[in-house]
């Protein structure tokens, strides 16, 4: 399958480690065109992207379906995120 162009300018950022966290994804292509590849619901889909502490393993393997890398890389970017909330707002994030 071939991947539109700020599809492939996502995972070639995923690859290159250049994504500080997941959400900045959705810099480069809309959340909309992420979640109809998905078949999300979109509100829930809104959520975990900015809680990622909602993702379930399913989302996650979806997620590196759309833009064909491994789930593994998406997990380290949802979780530079979580690290970055907590860096952020250490109280709000304490009871993880």
């Amino acid at each position: 399958m071939e991947l539109p162009e700020a599809f492939l300018t996502v995972k070639e950022l995923i690859e290159d480690g250049k994504l500080k966290e997941f959400k900045s994804i959705f810099i480069y292509v809309k959340k909309k065109h992420v979640n109809a590849k998905m078949g999300a619901n979109y509100n829930r889909f809104l959520r975990f992207v900015q809680n990622p502490k909602l993702i379930d393993f399913e989302d996650v393997y979806n997620i590196a379906h759309v833009f064909q890398v491994s789930p593994r890389q998406i997990s380290e970017l949802i979780h530079k995120q979580i690290d970055l909330q907590k860096q952020i707002d250490p109280k709000k994030n304490s009871k993880t």
